[in-house]
């Protein structure tokens, strides 16, 4: 999980699914909703586990936020 990717999501404001899609046989994507361009890739990851790890840690933002 990179940074950057975190601190784009945070930035565009996208509203995540918290869900992980396999797209072909090495990429995983976490699917999501923006305002101005309705359901949208969010992230696109080599791993299922590099994709969890990074809603793991948006979760677990949010939750301190709150």
């Amino acid at each position: 999980m990179t940074r950057d990717v975190l601190i784009e999501l945070i930035e565009e404001n996208v509203q995540l699914d918290y869900d992980v899609i396999m797209l072909g046989d090495e990429a995983y994507a976490i699917h999501g909703y923006i305002a101005y361009d309705g359901e949208v890739i969010a992230a696109i990851f080599a791993s299922e586990a590099e994709a969890r790890a990074l809603l793991a840690r948006l979760d677990e933002l949010e939750q301190r936020s709150r």
